[in-house]
Formats: C-alpha cells, sequence, structure tokens
C-alpha cells in the first residue's frame, strides 16, 4: 500500500461503521494535503465492493479535485487522471476558475482560498480584474485571496 494512503486509512478505521454517515470536509483535510499523490489510489477504491469505502473515496477525490464524477464512473475519474495527473491540485483548481460552471468555479475559488500557496495569487487577482466575471463569482475570489494574503504573512 503507497504510504499517501495512511490518512485515507486512518479515517476509513475511524469511520467506518455500519450505517455511518459521511463525515464532514474538515475529517477529511489530511487526505485532501496529499493531494496528488492519493488520486490513483482513490480512483482504485472506488469499485470496492464495501459502499462506504468506494462513497468515501468518491468524497475525497470530489475535494481534491474539485470534480463531482459518480463513484460508479470510473472510467471518467481515469480519463480525468490521465489528462491531468502532470498539473499540480492548485492548478486544477485555477483551471476551474474559469469554468461556466458557477459552482465548480465558486468552489475552485474557495478551495484555492484555503491553500495557502502564492501561486494562486496572480490567478486571482487576474480573474478578480476580468471584466466578465459573475459578480457572485467575484466576492468568493476576493474573499479567497483575503485568505491567502492572511495565511502568507
Amino acid at each position: 500500500m503507497p504510504p499517501e494512503m495512511k490518512a485515507y486509512d486512518d479515517f476509513e478505521d475511524k469511520y467506518h461503521s455500519p450505517g455511518s454517515c459521511l463525515p464532514i470536509a474538515k475529517e477529511l483535510t489530511d487526505i485532501v494535503n496529499v493531494g496528488n499523490p492519493i488520486v490513483p489510489e482513490l480512483i482504485r477504491r472506488l469499485d470496492n465492493k464495501d459502499r462506504f469505502v468506494s462513497e468515501s473515496a468518491q468524497y475525497a477525490l470530489a475535494l481534491i479535485t474539485n470534480k463531482q464524477f459518480s463513484r460508479l464512473s470510473i472510467s471518467k475519474w481515469k480519463n480525468w487522471w490521465e489528462t491531468h495527473k502532470r498539473k499540480s491540485r492548485v492548478q486544477w483548481l485555477i483551471d476551474d476558475l474559469d469554468c461556466p460552471d458557477f459552482e465548480t468555479s465558486k468552489d475552485a475559488a474557495i478551495y484555492l482560498g484555503e491553500t495557502g500557496d502564492k501561486k494562486a495569487v496572480s490567478a486571482l487577482k487576474a480573474k478578480l480584474n476580468d471584466p466578465q466575471i459573475n459578480p457572485e463569482l467575484k466576492t468568493y475570489v476576493s474573499e479567497a485571496l483575503k485568505n491567502l494574503q492572511k495565511s502568507n504573512r
């Protein structure tokens, strides 16, 4: 088992019980922080016969990648990974700022604000200066930029 799976396995051990609900995103922070290296293993776990394992893997993938593919869409996940595996999570999120789907671009802005990664600052500033930006999205982008500037002090 890859060492980056320890956070996922710890999570699985802690929350795996009959009838348990998926925990809130904060419980998956360690998994999300692993980022790219954990993605292939999570994709492999999507077809696990234990529904808790497959749903937890899908949830973690959604948080890491900002993609909302079904856990049953393993081929979509594999194709997405093959196309994007050479980019960082921050770059995935920066790309998603320009997504026509509001929820995707909003979540990308929120996640970028949480990364603490200085590379996101220029992309967020550029998005703020975009004359075509949705006014509601502008609020999220502005807040993300403030969060990044606070974390980089």
